[in-house]
């Protein structure tokens, strides 16, 4: 799952770079508790991805939606911002793990594959960028 492996460097990225850890899947809060250094880091490295991949036709968007009601609000992979990105994608892990769950007003999920490819590889750009002491040890 992408949403659990963004989870996983930004949780490695907290240890890394402030020797501190976070519980909880949320990917806005989590990104919220880098240092700005580190956050400005992965905003820009994210919109470099954004514009090489642009025509990438290989990753796009996947909406799934259970309920007759609701509006579709797509946002294109080139419209989001990271904050947009972090927001429409704060809860993707939970969301999709128990998606089996559906309640009585049903669900919409959206998952944006190119942004989410990006923000991974600025991610492990970012923490490839960190030099760390001790048992952590980058693989070649």
């Amino acid at each position: 799952n992408l949403s659990f492996a963004a989870e996983l460097l930004i949780k490695g990225l907290l240890l890394v770079t402030d020797k501190k850890t976070s519980k909880g899947h949320q990917l806005n809060q989590l990104f919220s508790e880098l240092n700005e250094s580190v956050r400005k880091q992965i905003k820009n490295r994210y919109e470099q991805f954004q514009i090489i991949d642009k025509d990438d036709k290989s990753l796009s968007s996947f909406i799934m939606t259970v309920n007759k009601g609701q509006e579709d609000k797509t946002i294109s992979s080139l419209d989001k911002d990271l904050k947009t990105f972090l927001e429409t994608h704060s809860k993707t892990f939970e969301a999709w793990r128990y998606v089996y769950e559906i309640g009585e007003s049903g669900f919409r999920y959206e998952i944006d594959f190119k942004s989410m490819h990006c923000f991974i590889k600025a991610l492990i750009e970012t923490l490839n960028s960190i030099e760390w002491p001790g048992r952590f040890h980058r693989l070649e």
